[in-house]
Formats: C-alpha cells, sequence, structure tokens
C-alpha cells in the first residue's frame, strides 16, 4: 500500500511540474527568450515583434496564444518582414489566436510569406492568419509539414507571386472547420497555391479569393497535383483551377461529391465527375479568352468566348501563306501556327485569340487605320514570335527585336 501511495504521489508531482512548466509571456522580450526545446508558453496579451519570431531545429514549441495577436505591425515591405519562422526540423504548436502585421519583402524563394515560414512542422489549433503580405505567399509558405485544425486564413496578399493564403511546396493537411477566404495574389493561387501534396477533410471553405484583376482564383493545382480527400468533405466549398486541366481529387468518393468544388473559370473550363472525382476541361463547344480594359488607373478584366463555328482556327505550318484576315472575324491559335503573314483588316479590325500554350510564328502587318485585338487565355502562356524571314517590304506591324 505504502509502495501504491508513494507511485501516486510522483505521478502528481510529475503533472505538477508540466503544468507548472507553462511560461506565461507579456513581450516579445520575454517571448523570444522563453523559445528552447520543449517551450510551453502562453500569451498574457497581444505582442508586436521588432523581428521574425523563430523556431530553432530540432526544438519542439507550443505557444497557447490564449486569444491574443501576435504581429509585426508593419506599414511597409521589410526584409525578413514575416512574423514567425520555423527553421528545419523545428517543430511548433501554435493554438486559439491570430497571426498579423507581416510584410515581408525577401525574394529568396524559401523565406518569402508575411505571416508564417514552415521549413519543419507546424500546426495550427484555431489559428487566423490575417492581414500579412510577402512577396510569393501572402499568409502562409510551407516547405515542410503543415497541419491546420480549424481557423481561418484570411485578407493576405502575395504581392509579387502567387498563394494569397498558402503557397506550399510541401505537405498541408486541412481538417475541422477551416476558412480561407478574400486572399489575393499577383498570379495564381489567391487561396493556396499548391506544387506538393494537398489533403482535406471536414467542413473547408475555400471560396472569394482572387487573382490580379480581381478574377476568381481559389485553389492553384500545378501539374501532377491533385487535392487528397482524406474522409468526409460533405459541405465544403473549394473553388478550383490547374496548370494542366484533368482530375483535380483523390479519394472523393464516398467522401463528398461535385457541389464540394467550383470552377474558377466556369466560362471556360467546366467543372464534372468522371470516374467519382472532380474534373476540369476545356468546354468542346467555345474557346474563351479575357478581355482587358483599363479604366480610372486600374486594369479590369472579363472572361468571355467565341462559340464553335464563329472563329477559324489558324493551325499548321505554311511559311509561305499571306492571311489576310477579316473585319469582325475570330480567328483562334491552339497549337503551333506558321504563316509568312497576317494583315490586319480596316475598320473595326479583326480578334485573335491565343490559347494557353499555343505559339503563333507569323508576320503581323497592322497597316494605317487597320485594326488587330489580341486575347489570351488565363495563364497567359500563348505567344507570338514576329518572323520577317524573306519579308522586304515591311511596312508597320510587329517585328523581331
Amino acid at each position: 500500500m505504502k509502495k501504491t501511495s508513494i507511485l501516486i504521489l510522483l505521478a502528481l508531482l510529475a503533472f505538477g511540474r508540466t503544468t507548472w512548466a507553462q511560461t506565461v509571456v507579456g513581450n516579445a522580450t520575454e517571448l523570444t527568450s522563453a523559445i528552447g526545446n520543449n517551450a510551453n508558453i502562453q500569451l498574457a496579451n497581444n505582442i508586436t515583434l521588432t523581428a521574425h519570431l523563430t523556431i530553432p531545429a530540432n526544438a519542439a514549441v507550443t505557444i497557447d496564444l490564449n486569444g491574443h495577436t501576435l504581429s509585426r505591425n508593419l506599414s511597409s515591405a521589410t526584409s525578413e518582414g514575416n512574423v514567425i519562422t520555423v527553421a528545419n526540423s523545428g517543430n511548433l504548436t501554435l493554438t486559439n489566436g491570430t497571426i498579423s502585421g507581416g510584410w515581408n519583402s525577401t525574394n529568396d524563394g524559401t523565406h518569402t510569406a508575411g505571416g508564417i515560414v514552415n521549413k519543419g512542422t507546424t500546426t495550427l489549433n484555431n489559428v487566423t492568419i490575417s492581414g500579412c503580405k510577402g512577396n510569393d505567399g501572402g499568409g502562409i509558405m510551407n516547405r515542410g509539414t503543415l497541419t491546420i485544425t480549424g481557423g481561418s486564413i484570411s485578407n493576405n496578399i502575395s504581392t509579387n507571386h502567387g498563394g494569397g493564403g498558402i503557397v506550399n511546396y510541401g505537405t498541408v493537411n486541412l481538417s475541422g472547420s477551416v476558412s480561407i477566404t478574400e486572399n489575393n495574389c499577383h498570379t495564381l493561387g489567391g487561396g493556396i497555391w499548391s506544387n506538393g501534396t494537398l489533403e482535406m477533410e471536414g467542413n473547408i471553405q475555400v471560396k472569394d479569393n482572387t487573382k490580379s484583376h480581381s478574377l476568381s482564383n481559389n485553389v492553384y493545382l500545378m501539374s501532377g497535383h491533385v487535392i487528397q480527400v482524406t474522409d468526409n468533405l460533405a459541405g465544403s466549398v473549394i473553388g478550383l483551377s490547374m496548370e494542366q486541366l484533368g482530375t483535380a481529387t483523390s479519394g472523393l468518393s464516398g467522401n463528398g461529391d461535385l457541389s464540394c468544388f467550383f470552377s474558377d473559370n466556369p466560362i471556360g473550363e467546366e467543372l464534372s465527375l468522371v470516374d467519382g472525382e472532380a474534373t476540369l476541361a476545356l468546354y468542346a463547344d467555345r474557346v474563351y479568352y479575357i478581355e482587358r480594359d483599363f479604366n480610372n488607373g486600374e486594369i479590369t478584366e472579363q472572361v468571355k468566348y467565341v462559340t464553335e463555328g464563329n472563329y477559324t482556327e489558324l493551325a499548321g505550318s505554311n511559311g509561305n501563306d499571306v492571311v489576310n484576315l477579316n473585319e469582325d472575324s475570330w480567328y483562334v491559335v491552339k497549337g503551333s501556327c506558321v504563316r509568312q503573314r497576317l494583315v490586319a483588316p480596316s475598320g473595326r479590325g479583326a480578334n485573335l485569340i491565343l490559347c494557353d500554350g499555343a505559339t503563333l510564328t507569323s508576320l503581323i502587318i497592322i497597316n494605317e487605320d487597320c485594326k488587330l485585338n489580341i486575347y489570351a487565355q488565363s495563364k497567359d502562356s500563348g505567344k507570338i514570335v514576329a518572323d520577317a524571314t524573306n519579308v522586304t517590304n515591311k511596312g508597320r506591324g510587329l517585328y523581331p527585336a
């Protein structure tokens, strides 16, 4: 009996030591000093950092934000202006509060987000990432393992690249009730840009995010990557776009249905269920294009389309062919096309759509009082090679540099 009592007492003492080991901090100096292996920290109030907080390699740190905000409160872009950095092999668990106010100008490809830069293992439980700006990744750049259970990522901006909410090169797991909304990026992936593993289950909302010029862009998947649905996804709302159109999910069958997703480009890219998985494809009966305009100092964009039968496709190689474009007509290049010359018409002009990935090799002649409207698609990856080979009378137009 005596031995049993001693064991119970030791157990209680051990439990007490674990509880007492939590360090309560009230300012940036105390927080920075408390970081170390097996550190268990709780914020007593909001804290503004003067430099990013680093979780070092091989250290495991738990921070209970305790309903408070950890911020950089930056008003301009700053080198290494993010809030938290988790080093390789570092481990951070962050709970119950807000990360905000980072503005990171670093452009080294690895340390570029405004909120959290994760190169190790980071777990976020009911955390809000908001009001952060980064060169590549507004809220979070992940190159390690990132687990998010509950919480939100909103109103962050990736100023020069993708991933307004999250840019992912590692593994991201979203579960519980997670909202990723109203983030913005310069290129693609207003909510999430992913070139790694992206897992989802629970009630996941990735919507109302945008890329440049306010076009809808939520989850952008690089080639060879899909969303891995690991459990029930019913009730989720997730916008999709892809570098290479095709299957966008794995494991959706039995864990959700097509109502969990929508196409970020509903005019140009059709979302359907193929073999139980969400799949994106171009519409067969139309070719879409982006119409850009300049109003009050701002570039605006609209997605429009021209239907099959109302355009002429330019395809194949014919280096001696001169194409006189017709007024008010539409021409489309979907792949590779070689022509000696394209001659624009007078009046209202002609319209040319360069599909993503297409190449037009041709001298383009636009004489006085003539007009040619050239449109791109969402990735702006179509191109013109202006070839003036064997042309002696150039007139006006586009020529090689």
